[in-house]
């Protein structure tokens, strides 16, 4: 042990960083980017098939007749939203019809629409509708 002042004490010599080394091996990474790849996929297909099943509840058609019966239809409108609360109704003249033929099944159904969209309506026109309920399967 040094016991003059005149000379400073050793210092410890600098200690070296810690390295953390990965234990990844070159399977480890062929593995992960495999599994990425496939669920990847997965998602990528369940999105893109999303949009093509069709329900057997809608049906297509073809207008064959439009008609009016002069009904009044009362919708009644039940809110919680803050600010907004309450009741209210509103009467709509919505007795416009329309008869559809839907040829798969040989059958022709009358299917109500809103003034505005019966307007747009023609005869021979192919409309795509909800099965009634009666009827769904």
């Amino acid at each position: 042990m040094n016991t003059d002042p005149s000379q400073p004490p050793p210092s410890n010599p600098p200690k070296k960083p810690l390295v953390v080394a990965s234990r990844l091996t070159a399977r480890d990474i062929v593995v992960g980017l495999f599994i990425l790849v496939a669920v990847l996929g997965f998602v990528v297909a369940a999105i893109y098939s999303s949009g093509t099943v069709k329900s057997p509840n809608m049906l297509t058609g073809e207008v064959r007749e439009k008609y009016k019966t002069g009904e009044q239809m009362r919708d009644i409108v039940v809110s919680a939203e803050k600010g907004n609360r309450g009741v209210t109704e509103k009467i709509t003249n919505s007795g416009c019809y329309l008869k559809v033929y839907v040829a798969k099944l040989d059958k022709t159904y009358n299917v109500m629409l809103a003034e505005s969209e019966w307007e747009k309506k023609n005869v021979g026109d192919k409309v795509e509708f909800l099965r009634p309920e009666s009827e769904q399967q």
